[in-house]
């Protein structure tokens, strides 16, 4: 039987500080990561889930950090204590064998190989027969032959990220899964200047991962990583036992069936059922730090999630906004909290954090687009309520013009006798609002930090409007010289760019925002 063992084995996909892209083990990774610029891999997916899983190591290794004090003295030495963690991947060596009979890595041992498929299955990004076909991958699902540390790599993220749907099982009923946990989830992951700096960066004290979680009386176990727990994952739903259970949480049932080929360990095919879900009434929010909240009036609170026709900045107020700086509907990534914690007391002393996040967006079990974004987070205003209330309002007229936009474009719509059915592909083909974000966006990153540096913010808003004012007018313009050239009647055109010119000369940059202002969610 062949083995494949993580903490020795190099799987880890790693850019280097000399420039060389390598893979390299646990242990390497975890006792010096110094070395590590960042982990990269062609899959965003791929590269949260192994943040993840590594944070969940240094968690449950060091205990800690247990406040901000011993993460000040993690962050100054440039690393955590690398004993512990060294003696931890020993102790537990025997769970990292990917192939183990007994106890495989991430995995099951005992499914049925009657429901083998394709390992292909476990890539988001090749055609399977589970989402065939893809336009931009067609291999054979049946010909694909990862290698041992491609199928970890993949199967990590496949825990973190895979779809809901129907899997192998005998009935309906037993085929029936839940989504994992970060499915169509906008993931946030602090980036420092090498995979040190990062990991400490995503390792939130103790004191900020209490919570008022506690699970049901009589289901609480000690928590533990996947790997720690005495049980494989079953095909239930559970009460999660506490952080460690959650960034390790086992969404499927997997067992990876390796074979030899031409002298090479190869994994073409695996067995893939439903694991383990969440219970009616866990709350995804009490335990995730990673990941934006919003409060809905009838679902509850909601995981922020990508969508295709809106780009992340127009929520940046979600990344860094939650109760404390003024709204009752938003819950930024914990994370934040932590950073804001640690600047305030004058231990992470970094101007402008690059936060990177990550999303995976599918149609139902259809993959769509998944989307790895970098937002540069200024850590003077993460509790600075006035900028923050500034940057709101940046947004608002920002919306406010697309609005009118869509509203003139409705209207010209009818005037030009297009159905009501119709009308809003009349607008969507257009692309009018595709254009007038994309234009926006670099200029607001400039306002933004003009207002985290302190620059008067009337004079920032009334730069803004000016900005969003030509956006939405060269977007019709654009919009316009298609329709001209279809042979649309120039007069209805040209009226609705009047329409539209009247609309956008009402957007003001208003007064200076208070602290009691409204809390309505952006972009809503």
């Amino acid at each position: 039987m062949p083995t494949f063992d993580l903490v020795t084995e190099p799987w880890v996909p790693c850019l280097m500080t000399n420039g060389h892209l390598v893979e390299r083990s646990l242990l390497d990774v975890l006792t010096a990561p110094q070395n590590v610029r960042e982990i990269v891999d062609p899959s965003p997916l791929v590269t949260v889930a192994l943040h993840r899983v590594l944070l969940a190591i240094l968690h449950t290794a060091l205990d800690g950090p247990h406040d901000e004090d011993e993460w000040a003295t993690w962050w100054q030495v440039g690393c955590w204590p690398v004993g512990p963690v060294r003696q931890y991947l020993q102790r537990w060596q025997h769970r990292f064998d990917l192939f183990d009979p007994d106890r495989p890595f991430y995995q099951h041992p005992d499914l049925d190989r009657r429901y083998l498929a394709e390992s292909a299955r476990l890539a988001t990004e090749l055609a399977s027969s589970f989402n065939a076909p893809l336009l931009f991958d067609h291999s054979d699902p049946a010909q694909v032959a990862l290698s041992p540390a491609a199928a970890a790599r993949y199967l990590v993220a496949y825990q973190a990220f895979s779809t809901g749907g129907l899997l192998s099982g005998r009935t309906p009923a037993d085929r029936a899964s839940k989504a994992a946990p970060l499915c169509t989830v906008a993931v946030c992951l602090g980036k420092g200047d090498n995979l040190a700096q990062t990991l400490l960066l995503n390792l939130v004290g103790r004191r900020f991962l209490v919570s008022s979680y506690q699970p049901p009386i009589g289901t609480g176990t000690p928590d533990q990583p996947a790997w720690e727990r005495p049980d494989p994952p079953s095909d239930q739903p559970r009460w999660p036992t506490g952080y460690r259970d959650y960034l390790t949480w086992q969404a499927r049932r997997v067992l990876l069936v390796p074979e030899t080929r031409d002298g090479r360990v190869v994994v073409r095919q695996a067995v893939i059922m439903r694991g383990e879900s969440f219970p009616d009434g866990f709350e995804q929010r009490q335990l995730e730090t990673m990941v934006p909240f919003r409060k809905d009036s009838k679902r509850g609170w909601l995981a922020l999630a990508f969508r295709e026709d809106r780009a992340l900045w127009r929520d940046s107020l979600a990344l860094i906004q939650t109760v404390s700086t003024g709204s009752d509907e938003q819950q930024r990534p914990r994370i934040v909290d932590w950073w804001a914690s640690l600047y305030c007391l004058g231990i992470l002393q970094v101007p402008v954090l690059p936060l990177d996040v990550a999303g995976f967006v599918p149609d139902q079990a259809k993959p769509l687009f998944w989307r790895y974004e970098r937002f540069p987070l200024p850590l003077s205003v993460i509790d600075n309520q006035e900028v923050l209330l500034w940057i709101r309002q940046l947004l608002e007229m920002a919306e406010t013009a697309a609005r009118s936009l869509v509203e003139v474009l409705r209207r010209l719509a009818t005037a030009l006798g297009i159905g009501e059915k119709q009308r809003h592909s009349f607008v969507t083909g257009l692309g009018v609002e595709r254009v007038f974000w994309a234009a926006l966006e670099p200029t607001f990153y400039t306002m933004f930090h003009r207002l985290s540096r302190g620059e008067p913010p009337l004079a920032v808003c009334a730069d803004w409007r000016t900005v969003v004012q030509r956006s939405a007018q060269r977007a019709f313009e654009q919009a316009a010289l298609a329709l001209q050239r279809a042979g649309r009647p120039i007069l209805l055109v040209a009226d609705a760019e009047s329409r539209l010119h009247a609309k956008l000369a009402r957007i003001t940059c208003g007064a200076a925002p208070t602290v009691s202002s409204g809390n309505e969610e952006v972009g809503e």
